[in-house]
């Protein structure tokens, strides 16, 4: 194992070392955007800031909205925070529309991927589902299928399922998933 001194990052002040628990924060905002390099031979952190305008490429177009399907699998907060990192947000399906729009691309893809994260959550233990944006307030469009959700207690995250039609499901937050990130097209 190599073990050498961080080296300063310019003009940055928000990275720390912690001697209590010997790791390295490049950030304290708890949504740290970060590039990994192999750098002869040592691997490398490079902070990177979220985009502000976010350059969407082979991205998908409807109506005020560009749609990014990543194939990557992670959990649902991963995926969350990459999507910011990118300038955008995990998917929020607000309309019919959109969800025959995203199920159509989904259903024509055929990767294999047993499901895609969506920003939904059970705040409450329940049975009923709300967007990450509007916390307490019931979703305008609902695509879960049927006998979704069906574990309000342990499954709390959303995911459009292949096994279902790309319908809804409740899932633990922890499953690994590819996602979609939704950019603004202002």
């Amino acid at each position: 194992m190599k073990i050498g001194r961080i080296k300063e990052i310019e003009n940055d002040s928000s990275h720390c070392y912690s001697e209590d628990t010997s790791t390295c924060l490049l950030d304290q905002s708890g949504s740290c955007c970060i590039d990994t390099l192999i750098e002869i031979g040592w691997r490398t952190i490079k902070k990177q800031t979220a985009n502000a305008s976010p350059t969407c490429t082979n991205c998908l177009v409807l109506d005020r909205s560009l749609y990014k399907i990543v194939d990557d699998e992670k959990t649902r907060q991963e995926a969350v925070d990459e999507c910011k990192c990118q300038g955008g947000k995990l998917i929020e399906i607000k309309t019919k529309k959109e969800n025959e729009f995203i199920l159509t691309e989904l259903k024509s893809r055929n990767t294999g991927a047993l499901g895609y994260w969506l920003c939904g959550y059970n705040f409450n233990n329940d049975f009923d589902l709300e967007w990450i944006s509007n916390p307490g307030q019931d979703m305008p469009f609902d695509g879960t299928g049927v006998g979704e959700p069906n574990n309000p207690f342990l499954e709390l995250c959303l995911a459009a399922l292949e096994d279902i039609d790309f319908n809804w499901a409740d899932l633990t937050c922890g499953a690994v998933f590819p996602y979609i990130c939704e950019f603004s097209a202002d």
